[in-house]
């Protein structure tokens, strides 16, 4: 049997990585140089990799590092979780409540719902990592968090060993700059303003992006019927391209709420009788272990009004 990775070696590992190299890693550990690149060079010949390359004077991560990097950060952060976790069962004290958001949740939902949790559980701490849907759910399956908090869509299918609870349906809309010349030739979704206005959109491998496929599928526009001129990884990035005039976008509309009030971008109307929504969710493994901390933010986020 391959012995098991040593944790302490995946913290001066990260430690050198955060750092920038083995000299101010050494520092900051209170350690040797030499016995800090001893304990790393011992992870890469465990792993039978190499975990940096050299760029000049730089230590760069190679791509079995990247690798590496990651899951040593996952592995770390559960260690705490579940130290934090037998702690708070033994001592009757508040643990910590780990969240996995994306960001339409985390940046326009979470901040209201949080505090409002804090100021009722203040002894709690709450630790938000932001990814997309995809890797939170890969992260509740592998407890690194308590619950995810994701968009999602009815026609992908959710990872077995997880459970999806629905907490608000979100509109989706087309948005476009107040006055821009799009608007005054179109008023309702069609093939002809795609061939006239060119889409602002998210990353190919985003829950979003998906969902637009098939929201575009469903009104018959085919890839030979939109050109995407710019592709963000950030919904406000996003939004400010439209302001600027580059292009339309699919927004959902808690995101351009304040700009349709105030003007500054306008709504292109879908097909009389099709309002395309996505959920917003709440995953949790389904025979995982949930904290009170945790089960008491679940209880929030189902309760919060303005998620109705």
């Amino acid at each position: 049997m391959d012995e098991p990775l040593r944790l302490n070696q995946l913290q001066l590992f990260c430690c050198v990585v955060e750092n920038g190299g083995y000299t101010r890693a050494a520092e900051h550990l209170n350690l040797t140089q030499p016995a800090v690149s001893q304990q790393v060079r011992a992870l890469e010949r465990h792993l039978n990799a190499k975990l940096f390359v050299r760029h000049g004077n730089q230590m760069l991560l190679s791509e079995a590092g990247k690798v590496v990097y990651e899951y040593a950060q996952n592995m770390l952060r559960l260690d705490g979780r579940l130290k934090s976790a037998v702690h708070s069962l033994s001592a009757k004290t508040p643990e910590t409540v780990t969240v996995g958001s994306n960001r339409p949740f985390g940046r326009y939902l979470l901040p209201g719902i949080l505090s409002q949790y804090c100021k009722q559980f203040p002894q709690v701490q709450v630790d938000v990592h932001y990814a997309n849907s995809e890797t939170i759910c890969e992260q509740v399956l592998n407890n690194v968090v308590d619950l995810g908090l994701v968009t999602w869509d009815p026609s992908i299918k959710l990872p077995p060993g997880l459970t999806a609870s629905v907490i608000r349906n979100e509109p989706w809309c087309l948005v476009a700059a107040s006055g821009c010349e799009w608007l005054s030739k179109h008023q309702v979704v069609s093939r002809s303003l795609f061939k006239d206005a060119p889409l602002i959109t998210t990353t190919e491998s985003s829950t979003n992006w998906k969902i637009i496929q098939r929201i575009l599928n469903e009104m018959d526009i085919g890839l030979e019927n939109y050109r995407v001129r710019l592709r963000l990884d950030d919904i406000e990035s996003i939004k400010q391209m439209v302001l600027q005039g580059i292009g339309i976008a699919f927004m959902q509309l808690i995101a351009v709420q304040r700009e349709l009030q105030d003007g500054r971008l306008s709504e292109v109307r879908f097909p009389k009788g099709y309002q395309p929504t996505q959920s917003y969710i709440i995953v949790t493994k389904t025979n995982g272990h949930i904290t009170a901390s945790a089960e008491q933010l679940i209880h929030c986020l189902r309760s919060d009004t303005s998620l109705g």
